[in-house]
């Protein structure tokens, strides 16, 4: 008689885990890369929230808000900034909102990129590089920056913002 035959020493089968159950852990771990951008927008002095609303029927709200940006961030084994832009973008289309569309996203054990298309970079920036018409900037060029070069512009933006006006006797 072998073991697995004796009586009480069956092979014990875990139940298969349920659909809920393996989102959870998907669910957790975009939560906790959001609040990673928030911490980090925050210690750059950057105003920021999470949208944690979103799950509670609130409509179409960004992962990540900052003013004048719609982010979208994700994080995982095998993440594509272009699903996560595109998303962004199809948010932007519906709400129909005067925000840049923003993916924030990172790869497992990776450094975090930021991805927007190029003429949302150009408004940011606020150059048009001689430009006569928005519609001349290719729509559909992609851009992805290293995570500081994008904190750079953001507080190169704040910094336009606080600073105070000149006036000159004339």
């Amino acid at each position: 008689m072998t073991q697995t035959e004796m009586p009480g020493m069956e092979k014990k089968v875990p139940k298969p885990k349920t659909r809920a159950q393996l989102g959870l852990r998907s669910k957790n771990k975009g939560r906790v890369f959001e609040r990673l951008v928030v911490k980090k927008l925050a210690e750059a002095g950057i105003d920021s929230a999470r949208g944690y609303w979103q799950s509670m029927g609130g409509g179409t709200v960004p992962d990540v808000m900052v003013d004048g940006l719609w982010i979208e961030c994700g994080h995982g084994k095998a993440m594509e900034p272009r699903v996560k832009l595109e998303q962004a973008e199809a948010y932007v289309a519906t709400c129909k909102l005067p925000v840049v569309p923003v993916a924030i996203t990172s790869r497992n054990r990776e450094d975090i990129k930021v991805t927007m298309r190029a003429k949302g970079l150009f408004k940011l920036l606020e150059c048009r590089y001689g430009c006569r018409d928005e519609e001349e900037m290719s729509s559909k060029l992609q851009v992805t920056l290293p995570w500081d070069d994008f904190v750079e512009i953001l507080q190169g933006q704040k910094k336009e913002a606080e600073a105070p006006e000149v006036f000159e006797d004339v």
